[in-house]
């Protein structure tokens, strides 16, 4: 084999090595494109799981408000029957609190359902 055959050889087995390495190269950057977009795809879920589970919670203890709400104006209305308007006056923003914690309740879930849409759009 003359020296420019062999030189000819080298090159090829240069150029071949090289195509191997740029394919390879893009073979990894795929298998990181799609590891990245699956850790991405694997969070969102966990962030819907978790709306889920925050906006069940938050419904369970939605009973328990207008139950304290109920007792706390029955408090007031025996207070006012018996002109203790200090206490009345104490039940009845009692009472409005938990009106209000009932009230955050329902803007919580209604926050939650509405991020829950957004990132449903992302999977």
């Amino acid at each position: 084999m003359s020296r420019e055959e062999e030189l000819r050889k080298a090159e090829e087995r240069k150029a071949e090595l090289e195509r191997i390495r740029q394919k390879e190269e893009r073979k990894r950057i795929e298998r990181a494109r799609i590891a990245e977009h699956e850790a991405e795809q694997r969070a969102i879920g966990n962030k819907l799981e978790k709306l889920g589970a925050d906006s069940l919670a938050w419904f369970e203890v939605m009973p328990e408000h207008l139950i304290k709400v109920e007792q706390f104006l029955d408090q007031a209305e025996k207070d006012f029957e018996e002109n203790a308007f200090v206490p009345f006056w104490t039940a009845m923003e009692k009472a409005t609190s938990e009106l209000g914690a009932f009230d955050n309740r329902i803007i919580s879930i209604r926050d939650a359902f509405e991020r829950y849409n957004n990132l449903a759009k992302e999977l």
